[in-house]
């Protein structure tokens, strides 16, 4: 029973909350109005990470560093229709403030930053293109 109590106290002790309950990747759908646009969506770094079309979801990492959280820029085109733009940027996970109660500055200071579960994203990327 003691030995199986140290194994839990180490777990929360050695983890961050919202590396527990949270995740490091969110689905994403990418939506636009009317549908069939071509995408392409580059990181802060301005690397193309995906590509597609209309409707379509699409996997992103919160990370971009450190206590860095990633900001995508999506960029939609149709023919017949303007070019348009939005920006996915990462928010603060709820869960990162569990450490207060479980994960401490462990949890606070290196693991939720260090694998990026102390950030989110939208479920939903969504433009409305406007015709020509």
């Amino acid at each position: 029973m003691f030995v199986r109590n140290c194994i839990a106290l180490s777990f929360l002790c050695l983890s961050g909350c919202a590396s527990i309950v949270s995740q490091s990747d969110y689905p994403v759908t990418v939506n636009s109005s009317p549908d069939g646009a071509t995408f392409v969506i580059k990181n802060q770094a301005g690397v193309e990470v995906e590509n597609g079309m209309t409707p379509k979801q699409v996997t992103l990492t919160t990370k971009a560093g450190f206590f860095d959280g990633e900001t995508y820029t999506v960029k939609f085109d149709k023919t017949g229709y303007q070019s348009n733009f939005v920006v996915l940027d990462t928010q603060l996970d709820d869960w990162y403030f569990g450490n207060i109660l479980f994960g401490g500055t462990i949890g606070s200071f290196i693991v939720d930053p260090l694998t990026g579960a102390m950030w989110e994203l939208p479920e939903e990327s969504s433009v409305s293109l406007m015709p020509e």
